[in-house]
């Protein structure tokens, strides 16, 4: 088979692969939730667990613990937001910490990239 003919072939065939998450109408990709006019910082955690997260790790990571109140603390996983718990609503001292459930990363995102995968 010529280059000519395969052409049109690989395209037709190539346009109906996708790999977005589709709820009705609109595609998503996953980041819907994000609002750019705000700043984010990434816990990463390695297993599923309860994890405290003390002041100076905070500072250490780069979080500005000195000026932002506790009670404006927010946690989200996948665009959902995560409970908190934190130890004081003011600004946050040596011996206060936040507390929350952590979740390692899963295929909730990825798994529209795939078939089923009992067949593969």
């Amino acid at each position: 088979m010529n280059n000519k003919a395969l052409t049109p072939i690989l395209l037709f065939l190539a346009t109906g692969l996708h790999a977005q998450m589709w709820n009705g109408v609109d595609t998503l990709y996953g980041n819907e939730w994000i609002d750019y006019s705000r700043i984010y910082y990434k816990i990463k955690v390695a297993d599923d667990g309860i994890y405290r997260l003390d002041q100076q790790t905070l500072v250490n990571a780069g979080f500005p613990v000195a000026t932002v109140p506790a009670e404006q603390f927010r946690l989200y996983r996948n665009g959902q937001q995560v409970p908190l718990y934190v130890t004081t609503d003011a600004i946050a001292g040596d011996q206060d910490y936040i507390e929350f459930y952590g979740q390692k990363n899963r295929d909730e995102l990825d798994r529209y990239l795939f078939g089923d995968p009992n067949s593969e």
